[in-house]
């Protein structure tokens, strides 16, 4: 294992620095232009904020105007969903969302705990699996998750590693293994994937 900043694992694939990247990669259009993926959950957006919600936010866009909101770089929530909020709270006369950008995931988490930073825009099922494991010190805020897909195990395009993660990935999600691991590490039921998913990506 190679720990590695968010936007980094990407670009170090198709250098060929990296063999394989797991970090919650929503499988889009643009990614699948330079990388592969191996579907292994269904994922969303969510913001986390401290317990009890002080600020009020949710996921509605309204909400966030004017507030700080953290995210990792080079994410789908930095780069287009926390912009395009921005520019619609411009656009209807509101203060624009500040939006904080940090290389790691647990920076922008530490930012949040120390009241930084309003919220903490990010994978919804990977920042609830987080708040257990710290204890709880935060909780996602009420609302639909936003841009929902799914997600995977990045690889290089035509990697001969593809097929035989595909194979394994499909055996798991097929066994108990994945109800085990999932419930362990508090996955919500409409997150997870199918075989034939994971077969058909």
């Amino acid at each position: 294992m190679v720990p590695a900043t968010f936007d980094t694992i990407l670009p170090g694939l198709s250098s060929g620095k990296y063999d394989l990247g797991i970090s919650g990669f929503i499988e889009t259009t643009e990614r699948k232009k330079n990388a592969d993926f191996v579907s292994y959950e269904q994922g969303g957006t969510s913001i986390a904020v401290p317990l009890g919600n002080p600020k009020k936010l949710s996921t509605e866009w309204t909400t966030l105007c004017g507030k700080k909101i953290a995210a990792g770089k080079g994410t789908i929530q930095g780069l287009t969903i926390l912009p395009d909020f921005a520019a619609k709270c411009v656009a209807a006369g509101q203060p624009a969302i500040d939006a904080q950008l940090f290389p790691s995931m647990n920076d922008a988490n530490l930012a949040l705990r120390s009241g930084r930073v309003d919220g903490v825009m990010s994978e919804s099922a990977s920042m609830s699996c987080q708040a257990k494991l710290a204890g709880d010190p935060f909780e996602l805020v009420p609302g639909a998750n936003l841009s929902p897909g799914i997600a995977g195990a990045a690889l290089p395009k035509n990697s001969p590693l593809t097929a035989a993660v595909r194979a394994a990935m499909t055996k798991l999600v097929d066994s108990p293994a994945y109800s085990a691991i999932t419930s362990k590490w508090s996955l919500p039921e409409n997150h997870k994937v199918t075989a034939g998913q994971v077969a058909g990506n």
